[in-house]
């Protein structure tokens, strides 16, 4: 699947949509937790004061580790909420997990009574565990098509957030296949 004009990011896209339905429960949850325990061994995590992780959903690797990891260690913690109506994702700090509701998209997500944190507020966390359906070795990844984190890691305020893709062995390609870089997609930087 190298870059060329045959790759079909649609088809790609329901490539691996197959492929993480297809997942077993056992598969999946021991998946998670190997992947959060890697990733809790890293500097990056160690280090972070404020981590923004995401709310698993339809076979994306899990969080929950790392969600429980973060507040027993004091971390601030951040969660995406997407507005209702538009293609905007905002973060919001969140102090127990029992802030998460069901959002529009069927993605728990922080209480709509919870505060967004604005660029102009600063704290923005230092590190951000992405989601995505395929990555490559360069760092693009391929998202479900609406822009929420692009549109979200291009403001200028959260562009030092370091940004770990976070998926399964199968979601990575393999060189020299890779994924096409749009102007406007911002790369994952592990």
């Amino acid at each position: 699947m190298r870059n060329s004009p045959d790759l079909s990011l649609p088809s790609l896209r329901g490539k691996m949509l197959s492929r993480r339905a297809a997942l077993d429960a056992a598969f999946l949850s021991s998946a998670s937790i190997s992947a959060a325990r890697l990733l809790m061994k890293t500097t990056i995590w160690r280090e972070a004061g404020g981590i923004l992780l995401y709310s698993a959903v339809r076979g994306e690797l899990g969080t929950g580790l790392l969600l429980d990891a973060a507040l027993a260690k004091g971390k601030r913690l951040f969660l995406p909420r997407c507005r209702p109506g538009e293609t905007v994702m905002e973060i919001v700090g969140i102090r127990s997990l029992s802030e998460l509701v069901p959002g529009h998209l069927g993605i728990a997500e922080p209480l709509p009574s919870r505060p967004a944190l604005k660029p102009e507020d600063g704290g923005f966390p230092e590190l951000a565990v992405v989601p995505g359906l395929a990555f490559d070795w360069r760092g693009n990844r391929l998202g479900h098509g609406k822009g929420y984190y692009d549109r979200f890691f291009s403001q200028s305020a959260v562009q030092s957030v370091f940004r770990v893709g976070f998926g399964y062995a199968f979601q990575v390609l393999e060189p020299p296949e890779f994924l096409p870089a749009r102007p406007w997609d911002v790369p994952v930087q592990a």
